[in-house]
């Protein structure tokens, strides 16, 4: 039950998401996010940054009482920020657009190899908030398991009512519409700032599991920001987002390095390239 009157529906449509909304401070018994000194039942938690750097710490260190991802069936390298090598030069200019940016939702897309991953990473690393890293693949098209992960995140956030996001799960095969309903709840009622960052979203292509990802990004509370990495065009209500100025893209043109990040690049690789070459490349 909720304390205030929620309209609107979440649907699947032939494109997607459907219209409408769930105000981002409606409080849903049960949903709300845990309090510092949150306890249910045998549960007790609170959330707290990594010390090293910008990323959520280890699954078993990010909440106390929050259940591990591997024990509810996740595989935990997806929750991972994938390793950064010797050599990768840093996208500045780019990672303080991301930051000085008020939008909540970051949209990079572009072909393979130039540098979404590395750019969010950069841009993780140096957040003044909790990121958590989300990298999809072929089985997370499957509406069931992207919601899965999509709640354990949820979770990890603020430790939510165990039996409540178990039933929104169970729920999923026989009322996809209700399910939507319930995560947008969710998702809009954690008051603890947060980042996340989904990576190779072109891994989703079932409308089923777009609704899933726009749900998420159009119930953000405020102060939190989703970032999505893909190869093709995101299933998200773009225009939608564009008219409401509430998305940040980056494409191809911004992607692509200026001359001297191509002559640090170079440099990086002993290339021996004079000035002027770089300059012609």
């Amino acid at each position: 039950r909720a304390s205030r009157t929620l309209r609107g529906s979440y649907g699947f449509g032939a494109g997607g998401f459907e219209q409408g909304f769930l105000p981002g401070g409606a409080e849903a018994e049960g949903f709300y996010g845990a309090q510092p000194d949150f306890q249910y039942g045998g549960w007790r938690g609170h959330c707290r940054q990594s010390e090293s750097d910008g990323f959520l710490a280890a699954p078993t260190d990010v909440i106390e009482g929050a259940v591990p991802w591997e024990d509810l069936g996740l595989v935990d390298s997806k929750f991972q920020a994938p390793w950064t090598r010797p050599g990768i030069i840093g996208r500045p200019a780019l990672v303080e657009r991301l930051t000085s940016t008020h939008c909540p939702v970051v949209a990079v897309v572009g072909p393979a190899g130039y540098g979404k991953t590395t750019l969010l990473g950069q841009w993780a690393a140096t957040s003044d908030v909790p990121v958590i890293w989300l990298t999809l693949d072929a089985h997370d098209n499957d509406p069931t398991i992207l919601l899965e992960y999509l709640v354990a995140i949820m979770n990890r956030i603020e430790p939510a009512d165990p039996q409540l996001w178990r039933s929104l799960l169970a729920e999923a095969a026989v009322d996809t519409n209700w399910s939507l309903r319930r995560l947008a709840m969710l998702v809009s009622s954690r008051r603890r700032r947060f980042g996340l960052v989904v990576d190779h979203t072109e891994s989703v292509t079932d409308p089923r599991s777009g609704d899933l990802l726009a749900t998420v990004a159009l119930n953000l509370p405020p102060g939190c920001r989703i970032a999505f990495a893909s190869r093709a065009e995101l299933p998200l209500p773009m225009a939608r987002l564009r008219a409401e100025g509430a998305v940040e893209e980056i494409g191809v043109e911004q992607l692509a390095t200026d001359e001297s990040e191509a002559t640090a690049l170079l440099g990086e690789v002993h290339a021996g390239i004079e000035a002027t070459e770089i300059h012609e490349l």
